[in-house]
């Protein structure tokens, strides 16, 4: 071999040589960074969560289920650190003790001491269910199912009762209602004593009372705001077995609580009546069925009911003081300016312009202008309403309407006058008037109301002239609905509401002839409508909640949710209401 090519494999092998060695000295550099980094102190990042909750260590721990328990205090020990979280709220004692006890922690450790004048009753199975106040002192996770069963008796009772609690109404489970089980019967026992135990309900609202005894029990359910285990009256809801139930090892009963709150007797809270022709008295409930007299005879009332409120529109001759009886209430209504009223009055519709000039006083400038300003935008311009076809048509005015003079409304399609229709004030909303008529769909009315077209019950009427487009829903647009109830009870009587959303779309009350009844609907916006029956057991026409003492359940309502309707399409459903 030449001494160039030996000279070349020296050099070769040095450059292999070298590159080895790189590699070496790189891998023994990492190497002491990672044992750098695991000799190092500190917290770790990364790594899966610890989702365990903490156990009990029962070897060292007061043994549970024990019977002719006669210990102060409770010791728990943990396989870990743990943390106490809101006690006094997640810690629930059956049967209710006099004293809440002393809860302590001390490092895996929660000691639970009774007070010392506590006094257990003799032969009791007591609960103690801790919830969610134990939980592990670095994740939070909750110690689950943590409870702690003793009897002062020879035996631990181990019969239980469950149910769920909902809104009478809208049917939702209650959370963090209690649900409180007595062994005595009497009506005032829910506002005089404590239970003999007494559950929580869950998120869902259902509840479980364990072990209890054999026996029979009075079962109410309330949500409480002072925390003492006894119903405040009205201000807290309430749900309420109607009979007693029995517990027993061969009963499978679960129950249904529903929970309401109590109308407040009706009183007269507020009185509003500063304006003549006008007063609102407001109530603590709804004012129904009120009677309205006064010690002027001739005096003429127009009424409107709202859920805590009733609204009353007067005309009298006089301006003097005078009294008005509504029920067992008497007002007293001073002297009020009648003329002055009168002159700033206008009866018009609601979206009229404010405070227009009245015609019984000329002014040179327009209320709210000031001379050389702009000049004010028009007070009647047309009025565009969408109207269904399958509905009368609704003008609210600021005054209830009492006389229609239709030779001046003049209602035309296609240009074409257009007679055949009707008009009146609406019941339940005196202000508002009804146009009914069989709509065309699709069909493009103007409404022309003249002055005088209506009197209101000042006697005074329309003075300006109203114009409205009504378009009318054409039938591609639309769809319809045919609902049959069946499981109906003859002779009972119920309201079925077609909802869209929380709408109430269309309402018909009726008593059963038969156990099915069918109800056919035309010309509905496209939407997926839900169905609504409520149990009418008094027959007024509305739902009603309960009443505790009167030992009323709120009447029942049921609810089902539909298909959705397309438009020019015709669905058929069937709701069978539950028994």
């Amino acid at each position: 071999m030449s001494k160039h090519n030996v000279f070349n494999t020296i050099v070769a092998a040095r450059r292999v040589y070298d590159l080895q060695m790189t590699r070496l000295l790189s891998i023994a550099f990492l190497t002491a960074m990672l044992l750098a980094s695991c000799a190092r102190q500190g917290s770790l990042t990364g790594g899966v969560r610890d989702t365990t909750p903490p156990a009990i260590d029962s070897l060292r721990s007061t043994p549970n289920l024990q019977t002719r328990f006669k210990d102060r205090a409770i010791k728990l020990f943990f396989n870990e650190w743990v943390t106490l979280n809101d006690v006094r709220n997640q810690v629930l004692i059956s049967p209710p003790l006099a004293t809440f006890p002393q809860i302590e922690l001390k490092n895996k450790s929660v000691t639970l001491t009774f007070d010392e004048k506590e006094q257990l009753r003799d032969s009791t199975t007591y609960t103690i269910n801790f919830g969610e106040a134990v939980k592990d002192l670095h994740e939070g996770n909750a110690a689950k199912d943590l409870r702690f069963v003793f009897s002062t008796g020879d035996q631990l009772d181990s019969l239980s009762l469950r149910g769920n609690v909902a809104d009478a109404f809208k049917g939702e489970g209650i959370e963090k209602v209690t649900v409180l089980c007595y062994d005595v019967f009497g009506d005032s026992v829910i506002q005089k004593e404590r239970p003999y135990y007494f559950a929580k309900t869950d998120k869902n609202g259902q509840f479980a009372i364990r072990n209890m005894r054999a026996g029979t029990f009075k079962i109410v359910a309330i949500e409480e705001n002072l925390a003492n285990l006894k119903w405040e009256g009205r201000d807290e809801r309430i749900a309420f077995q109607r009979e007693p139930i029995s517990v027993s090892a061969d009963s499978q009963a679960v129950l249904t609580l529903r929970m309401f709150k109590e109308n407040a007797p009706l009183r007269l809270l507020e009185q509003q009546k500063n304006r003549f022709g006008y007063l609102k008295l407001g109530y603590s409930s709804r004012p129904e069925n009120i009677a309205l007299s006064s010690n002027d005879s001739a005096a003429v009332f127009v009424t409107e009911v709202l859920p805590d409120s009733l609204l009353i529109w007067y005309n009298r001759s006089s301006s003097e003081a005078w009294e008005l009886y509504a029920g067992k209430d008497t007002v007293a209504i001073k002297s009020l300016d009648r003329d002055a009223f009168f002159e700033k009055y206008k009866f018009q519709p609601a979206d009229a312009a404010a405070a227009p000039t009245s015609s019984r006083r000329a002014a040179s400038t327009p209320i709210g202008l000031t001379p050389g300003a702009a000049p004010a935008p028009p007070t009647n311009p047309l009025r565009a309403i969408t109207q269904n076809p399958g509905r009368p048509a609704m003008i609210r005015f600021n005054s209830p309407a009492l006389q229609f003079d239709t030779s001046k409304w003049l209602l035309t399609l296609d240009s074409l006058p257009f007679r055949a229709f009707k008009v009146g004030a609406d019941s339940l909303q005196p202000r508002m008037v009804r146009l009914d008529l069989a709509w065309k769909p699709g069909g493009i009315y103007q409404l022309t109301l003249f002055p005088g077209a209506l009197t209101d019950i000042y006697g005074i009427g329309t003075q300006d002239t109203f114009k409205y487009q009504l378009n009318v829903t054409g039938e591609k647009q639309l769809g319809g609905l045919n609902v049959e109830l069946e499981n109906l009870v003859p002779g009972q009587s119920y309201i079925f509401q077609l909802l869209n959303g929380t709408t109430i779309e269309q309402e018909r009350s009726f008593k059963a002839e038969a156990g099915s009844k069918r109800f056919e609907f035309r010309s509905l916006p496209t939407a997926a409508y839900s169905y609504q029956v409520i149990i009418d057991d008094n027959a007024n026409g509305r739902w009603d909640t309960g009443n505790y003492y009167q030992k009323i359940q709120p009447e029942q309502i049921f609810n089902k949710k539909g298909e959705a309707i397309r438009a020019n399409w015709e669905l058929e459903a069937v709701f069978a209401v539950p028994k």
